[in-house]
């Protein structure tokens, strides 16, 4: 009988979902290959439970959790403080949205869900899931915790602070410090308890272990589904930049504006050469990027149901990105259909790439247009950032790797990130 494994998410795992989606997918798949895995989804409130029993998941157990209704009472409330009220958002919603909170129904559906299985884990994806894994811990006392931190709230959230500030955004800057505050005094209080904790990257290893001292973390990379047929060199005129990615995720919606508002001018005078924008990802009703202000060329297509199609089109892909944590999943994707990045260093930040081989980097507006430019206008530097990429990508990040790791951290003895002798203390910044 193989051991049992509770995987609790924030998202119901999606190949073809975000990237929060997408590596719960490749990780609950690799866990299922050594583990009878039962999966709770505690999501946000645009989930329905349907769509959990729809798709097909190799899992022997599955429940989605009851909408949590306030939530959306905190979105609204933190919303109003992001345009210049952040004392309101403190009294109404002093935790992040996304933190799980778990009320008398949600307690009632985990006992309920847990109660007389044999599960000896529990995989907790993502910080803010941790108020479910307590409850969980409450049933099951003697189960362990692993938590895959695929992003370092504490460092993004601050991230999101210093952009809304150079974007004069005062009242969203302060609640973005003040979910790093609550995230930071979480992870010091969750991640040392927990048997095991998984990061993303090398660097946020790093990080983890300068700000909380933290040892015996591992790495698991993102990845990124490999198209069945490779895709063939794009030949469409005029030549097109691609953007993919929600635009109700901040990061995504600043950096697509900065890229259309200061970099598209710019490349429209270093060139003859017609080109295109095409963005792709859901443009929500608040906040929404007004595409229409930025001329014919920059084309917004909201959300797709099938990438292929705008990858098969596209003769580069743009990573304009100047806040964030853990990798970007979209860069992995372009790498696996072998199109060529353009990013800012925050894209592809903690990716094992070297620019000028793998991608092309820009922090300013005039450079990210000149590389633009060279993608364009030289075939042969396009094809081999592509292929080179698409080397680096089968070698570090494919998905069988990714399987691989998993499956090698869960056959060795748990080992508990503890505190090393001299361990550092949590940092004062925020």
């Amino acid at each position: 009988m193989r051991p049992g494994l509770l995987f609790v998410s924030p998202v119901q795992p999606n190949p073809s979902g975000g990237g929060l989606a997408m590596r719960a997918w490749h990780v609950l798949h690799a866990l299922a290959a050594c583990h009878d895995v039962h999966l709770i989804v505690a999501a946000g409130i645009s989930f329905r439970a349907t769509e959990l029993r729809e798709v097909h998941l190799p899992v022997v157990g599955r429940r989605a959790l009851p909408r949590p209704h306030l939530r959306t009472a905190r979105r609204l409330a933190r919303r109003i403080a992001r345009r210049g009220a952040p004392t309101l958002s403190r009294w109404l919603a002093p935790e992040p949205p996304e933190w799980a909170a778990c009320g008398a129904s949600s307690r009632t559906a985990i006992h309920r869900f847990v109660q007389g299985k044999q599960i000896e884990v529990q995989h907790v994806f993502r910080l803010y899931m941790m108020p479910v894994a307590e409850t969980v811990r409450s049933c099951l006392p003697g189960i362990r915790t692993q938590v895959d931190l695929d992003d370092l709230e504490f460092d993004t959230r601050m991230r999101f602070a210093e952009l809304h500030s150079r974007r004069g955004e005062h009242g969203a800057a302060e609640v973005a410090r003040r979910d790093a505050r609550f995230y930071e005094a979480a992870a010091t209080k969750y991640l040392p308890a927990a048997e095991q904790v998984w990061v993303c990257s090398d660097l946020d290893r790093a990080r983890l272990r300068e700000r909380l001292g933290l040892d015996g973390v591992r790495v698991v990379p993102n990845t990124a589904p490999i198209p069945r047929v490779p895709l063939p060199p794009a030949g469409a005129e005029p030549f097109t930049f691609l953007f993919v990615g929600p635009l109700g995720y901040f990061p995504n919606r600043a950096g697509v504006e900065w890229f259309c508002e200061q970099v598209v001018p710019a490349l429209r005078s270093l060139t003859r050469r017609p080109f295109r924008v095409r963005v792709v990802g859901k443009n929500p009703w608040t906040d929404r990027v007004r595409f229409a202000d930025y001329g014919p060329d920059v084309d917004a297509l909201g959300f797709v149901p099938d990438l292929t199609p705008h990858y098969a089109d596209a003769g580069a892909v743009v990573v304009p990105i100047h806040a964030g944590g853990g990798t970007r999943i979209k860069v992995l994707e372009a790498f696996a259909r072998r199109r060529p990045v353009i990013s800012t260093p925050m894209g592809v930040e903690g990716l094992d790439v070297e620019d000028g081989v793998h991608v092309l980097m820009a922090a300013d507006e005039r450079t990210f247009a000149e590389q633009c430019r060279r993608v364009m206008e030289e075939p042969s530097v396009a094809a081999g950032l592509a292929e080179r990429a698409w080397e680096l990508f089968r070698a570090r990040y494919s998905p069988d790797v990714v399987a691989a790791s998993v499956r090698n951290i869960m056959t060795e003895a748990p080992e508990r990130p503890g505190r090393p002798a001299t361990s550092p203390r949590p940092s004062a910044r925020w």
